[in-house]
């Protein structure tokens, strides 16, 4: 029995290794994105602390308070921007991952066809070398009993 070769089996290789790098580049970037979403959360949690707190205080205080403030909500807004472009990334990259796996899917199924086709023609060949030594076998015995 001839053992089954599939020629295109260093293609899908390959195209299964990019889809492993295009999983971990999701992976990556969805933690990414958690990340920012609590660094984001966090700033608007000590915004909102600090929005009642100026009862009390001295104006220098209550400029150095302003200060702060107006530096958290700039942090906000360069993490609310690095926040979308992570989710444009992770968008692209999910598109580019079903791609991949679309491409992979296709030589898989056609490398389950060959393999297929291939186990058909080895059951095939075999039966016929069985017909072949059963008609021998009927043509030795026609001429033994025949002489």
């Amino acid at each position: 029995m001839a053992r089954f070769r599939f020629r295109l089996q260093t293609l899908l290789h390959y195209r299964q290794h990019l889809v492993e790098q295009s999983e971990q580049a999701v992976a990556r970037l969805s933690a990414e994105e958690q990340a920012l979403l609590e660094q984001i959360h966090h700033c608007r949690a000590e915004l909102n602390s600090r929005a009642d707190h100026g009862a009390g205080m001295k104006a220098h205080q209550l400029q150095l308070q302003d200060a702060y403030r107006q530096q958290l909500a700039d942090r906000v807004r360069l993490l609310e921007r690095q926040l979308d472009a992570v989710r444009s990334e992770r968008q692209r990259e999910q598109e580019r991952l079903v791609e991949r796996m679309q491409a992979c899917d296709v030589l898989e199924r056609l490398r389950e066809r060959r393999l297929q086709e291939h186990a058909y023609t080895e059951r095939r060949d075999e039966q016929n070398q069985l017909d072949d030594i059963a008609t021998r076998q009927r043509r030795a015995r026609s001429s033994a009993n025949g002489l």
